[in-house]
């Protein structure tokens, strides 16, 4: 039996089957370069398995080189019944892809402010899906996923601000309600324009900022968010601090 296992690197006693796993990367069947594992407390895919062993695993295609994990089911325990061997694992075909994914310290810092302004809750969202996306080579849908952000971000403000009328800001184009609902400040209403030209560009088949690109339309987003806080932060400061006279 010990022939169709490995021994796991960095673990006494634990063996695994070497199996073809599909890269998430790359979509390609291969057997994958095995570098450490660990054995987990709880499945990571639901899969009831009692301690399931998770390897950290590198894509050995020559075009790929990715990383991710695979969780390996218990087949087989022993209590000294097999040699040394504490646990048998097998893939049974099962692979679960993680990776890191830091998002933008603004993002981080907005995604904590929800709770006082929740009108950032659904940005944060679908920005994150956006950023998300374009970590994984998924340019064309990251740039639509952008857009999108910021147009929820201007709306679902310009109803913060005129609650009476959601409906129809709701309805209304994006450049229509930031020249209607967002000339109050004039640094706002300006680099929200320009978001929102950027983020057209993503999804229209003609671009019209040629030299411009997602990591323009990225920047001009965050500094819309940092505009309607700045709005918000003096208006938080002059309720809180009345004047005595």
């Amino acid at each position: 039996m010990m022939e169709n296992y490995s021994k796991v690197p960095n673990l006494d006693n634990v063996y695994f089957t070497e199996d073809a796993l599909e890269c998430p990367h790359c979509q390609t069947n291969m057997v994958p370069k095995f570098l450490f594992g660990y054995i987990c407390p709880n499945s990571i895919l639901e899969m009831n398995a009692e301690n399931p062993l998770v390897l950290f695993v590198i894509c050995t295609q020559k075009n790929c080189k990715a990383s991710f994990l695979a969780e390996y089911k218990i087949e087989i325990s022993s209590s000294g019944k097999i040699g040394p061997v504490k646990y048998f694992y097998s893939t049974s075909g099962v692979y679960y892809y993680s990776e890191y994914e830091e998002y933008p310290d603004e993002i981080e810092y907005y995604e904590k402010m929800i709770k006082k302004r929740p009108f950032y809750k659904s940005f944060i969202d679908i920005y994150k899906e956006a950023f998300t996306a374009e970590s994984n080579s998924l340019g064309q849908i990251a740039g639509m996923g952008y857009r999108k952000a910021i147009e929820f971000l201007v709306k679902e403000y310009a109803m913060h601000l005129n609650s009476e009328k959601a409906e129809t800001i709701a309805s209304t184009a994006l450049g229509t309600v930031i020249n209607n609902y967002l000339s109050f400040d004039e640094e706002l209403l300006n680099i929200s324009k320009r978001a929102s030209w950027l983020g057209n560009d993503e999804v229209h088949y003609l671009k019209k900022w040629i030299g411009k690109d997602i990591n323009d339309l990225k920047k001009v987003i965050l500094l819309t968010i940092q505009t309607i806080e700045r709005v918000e932060s003096i208006k938080d400061y002059i309720n809180d601090m009345k004047d005595p006279r």
